[in-house]
């Protein structure tokens, strides 16, 4: 629960919910609920594409790629000099993103 303050979530409680796919459950409140197995599996591999994506991230950004975005107070500085161009640094969307979209998983 709660409202919205300037386009800003604001919670009027502080509750805590936590979902293990592993275990196929979700739980609050001293009560643990079972998830389908489906959704466990499809929960599961979303959040493996994200770790994937994130560490991907990570390795692009420490690679120097993509274009320097520039603040209203930077823009008249030149580029830096070895930083690649924007244009031939195009990322990549990780490989877990198009497996997911490829494999779905098969409702019955």
């Amino acid at each position: 629960m709660g409202t919205e303050v300037n386009g800003e979530f604001i919670p009027t409680s502080a509750e805590h919910y936590e979902i293990t796919p592993d275990q196929a459950t979700m739980a609050s409140a001293g009560e643990t609920r079972g998830l389908e197995p489906d959704e466990a599996a499809l929960l599961h591999r979303l959040l493996d594409t994200i770790s994937v994506y994130c560490a991907q991230s990570v390795v692009w950004w420490e690679q120097g790629q993509g274009t320097r975005v520039m603040d209203e107070e930077n823009t008249g500085l030149e580029k830096p000099a070895g930083e690649p161009d924007g244009n031939k640094s195009a990322r990549m969307l990780p490989r877990g993103v198009a497996e997911v979209v490829a494999h779905p998983i098969p409702r019955p």
